[in-house]
């Protein structure tokens, strides 16, 4: 049987891509030489290995993550897949967007953390409650979702100030139910899109670190207006233990 004739070096530049490239797709199962020399470690490989390592280094551009390249070089059907990898990108580049609103709404305020906080003492409230469970984030969308459901009345969502792996949450309307205490609060109000809140949250945990407060386990927002995500008002409270 004849050896292949491309050398790593030669054939690396006919797929467009570096020796090393190679290499470390070799230590990675995903494209293995031909043929190595036991004498020498010269790598070859074959014309026919040139589709493959060129749609390789054509969803490495797409950033493909390897193990999801892997999968799509063995698979029967790839449109699957590649959904996948659409949606991934699609759900990385609403984050960008949000990021670039955040930032937007940063450089139009004097302060770096543009909110004023407020104290108050709340007084307790009976809420009618839905509870709801999911990856932390997915939280925007399982609590849209829950708050669909409720009967009419102002909205109240309770959520845990730790937003890590699946969290619990409750939103709920003034009804019977679920008692919430009276507690003494720290308020920030937050115009715009819901996706925004991160920044209202640090606004007031930097207020009770400032003044050695400590924070409830759990937060609520206030849905005040919500005509469109642009003009939406929320109140967001942050008890105090």
């Amino acid at each position: 049987m004849a050896r292949p004739s491309d050398l790593i070096g030669a054939f690396a530049r006919r797929v467009r891509l570096s020796p090393r490239q190679l290499r470390d797709y070799d230590e990675l199962g995903l494209l293995a030489p031909a043929y190595v020399d036991p004498d020498s470690g010269y790598r070859y490989y074959h014309r026919g290995q040139v589709r493959s390592a060129i749609t390789i280094g054509l969803l490495r551009s797409l950033d493909v993550p390897l193990p999801e390249i892997h999968a799509l070089l063995v698979a029967d059907e790839v449109a699957p897949l590649l959904e996948r990898q659409r949606a991934r990108v699609e759900a990385e580049l609403e984050r960008a967007q949000q990021a670039l609103r955040a930032l937007d709404r940063l450089i139009g305020s004097d302060e770096l953390i543009p909110y004023a906080v407020v104290e108050r003492d709340e007084p307790a409230l009976s809420l009618t409650v839905l509870r709801g469970r999911c990856d932390a984030a997915e939280l925007d969308g399982a609590a849209a979702t829950l708050i669909g459901e409720l009967p009419d009345g102002p909205v109240t969502g309770l959520y845990p100030l730790d937003l890590e792996g699946e969290v619990e949450f409750m939103v709920g309307v003034p009804g019977p139910g679920m008692e919430l205490p009276a507690a003494r609060v720290a308020v920030a109000t937050h115009r715009g899109r819901y996706a925004e809140l991160p920044l209202a949250y640090f606004a007031l945990l930097a207020h009770a670190e400032e003044r050695g407060r400590r924070p409830g386990a759990w937060v609520r927002e206030r849905y005040l207006e919500a005509a469109s995500p642009e003009a939406a008002v929320t109140e967001v409270l942050l008890p105090y233990e």
